[in-house]
């Protein structure tokens, strides 16, 4: 029920009084008026709408908690009157802005989140949010990503970074170099084998015990399709002049690890008030058209598109999960940044940054950690991304053979 709480933790404070709210639980289904919001801080940790209906007051909460992937979630509780009266958990809500904020915030939680209708992301007020819509459906996502790409005009056409990487022998190489790796024969210790490893043998008989079930071994491919990737590209105004080389990078990524069948999920920011573009979502196989769903333009938002990239990575699976984090300029809410990317690595994503034209090292190193990011030109970009991918893909097969 995390979203309904993201809900609850995004509405401004400028909805008092203005908004209209509907929401049910298993017995109530209510309408009325949002009169107040009290913040964390004054209401022990919960964030509070107080919504009246004709005189009577109910209180949607919710409290701020840190989910497995190191995301921040917003847990709702039990619907309360103004007396603490519980009234049963929150099922859905909906909140009908003002009349100068466009779109409303709708949650109902009682239909699945699948493939077809994923939670998208929260723009962004003060914590997540800047009116509008608050969530949308990834089917929506995917429907406004292809009219994007049925309307580009930029100066970097997909078909063109397709056709040079192609011409280049850049995309035959990787191709071909990624799927050596895979069938690459690795060794595999384990408790049962085709033969003694010798090593972890004489380790065992020097008296270290910890080899005690690595003492077989046999050979392995590298597995397949074992990974999810991620792309944050910020595609922010200053972005103009190395737009082909952005896509170029990102293209040549997206085809390595299609190469291994490797899941890759991609967004770009900013795009407008919804913060983060999508371009190749969960569930769908990368094509060199999504390129077209992005140009140059805004600010940089990263914060928001790290945990949008993220949530739709969230439902694939696979053994590790990495996520690129490409731009050329400081973030908005640096700090912010910098707690997401150590979460995400707590929890166990990779998270490398990639820094060119008037990003500093300084900067990069403030977002990523000084072993996090790489710092490259443009024109070096393609290549770069697609060693760091190589580097992943190496160092698992580095630790399968230990």
């Amino acid at each position: 029920m995390s979203e309904i709480g993201d809900v609850i933790a995004v509405i401004p404070q400028h909805y008092v009084n203005e908004a209209d709210v509907s929401f049910t639980t298993e017995s109530l289904d209510v309408s009325g008026v949002l009169v107040d919001v009290l913040e964390p801080e004054e209401n022990d940790g919960r964030r509070t709408l107080v919504v009246d209906n004709d005189g009577s007051e109910y209180h949607l909460a919710a409290r701020e908690r840190m989910a497995a992937d190191g995301l921040t979630e917003w847990t709702p509780a039990p619907v309360r009157t103004s007396s603490s009266v519980e009234l049963g958990e929150l099922r859905s809500i909906d909140v009908d802005p003002p009349d100068e904020d466009e779109g409303a915030a709708v949650i109902d939680d009682g239909e699945a989140l699948d493939s077809e209708d994923l939670s998208g992301e929260i723009g962004e007020v003060g914590g997540i949010h800047r009116g509008g819509k608050a969530t949308s459906s990834l089917a929506d996502r995917r429907s406004a990503r292809n009219h994007r790409v049925d309307n580009y005009s930029g100066s970097a056409p997909a078909s063109d970074v397709r056709d040079e990487l192609r011409a280049g022998g850049t995309a035959a190489a990787v191709v071909r170099e990624f799927k050596r790796l895979v069938a690459e024969e690795i060794r595999v210790t384990d408790r049962v084998g085709e033969r003694p490893d010798v090593r972890n043998v004489i380790r065992l008989l020097a008296g270290d015990d910890t080899v005690f079930d690595d003492l077989w071994s046999r050979t392995e491919t590298n597995d397949t399709g074992d990974r999810v990737v991620g792309i944050a590209l910020d595609m922010s105004g200053s972005m103009g002049n190395a737009e082909y080389d952005a896509k170029a990078a990102v293209g040549a990524l997206a085809l390595a690890a299609s190469a291994v069948d490797d899941d890759v999920v991609i967004t770009a920011f900013p795009q407008g008030k919804r913060k983060s573009a999508l371009v190749t979502g969960p569930y769908e196989s990368w094509r060199w058209q999504h390129l077209d769903a992005t140009e140059p333009g805004g600010g940089t938002p990263m914060l928001p598109a790290l945990r949008d990239v993220t949530r739709l990575m969230r439902p694939l699976k696979g053994r590790e999960r990495v996520l690129f984090a490409i731009t050329d300029g400081r973030p908005s809410r640096a700090d912010r940044v910098a707690e997401l990317v150590e979460d995400l690595r707590t929890y166990g994503t990779a998270v490398v940054g990639f820094g060119f034209g008037r990003v500093n090292e300084s900067t990069l190193e403030e977002l990523f950690g000084r072993d996090g990011y790489r710092h490259v030109d443009v024109e070096d970009l393609p290549r770069a991304l697609v060693g760091a991918y190589l580097d992943q893909l190496e160092l698992d097969a580095t630790l399968d053979r230990q």
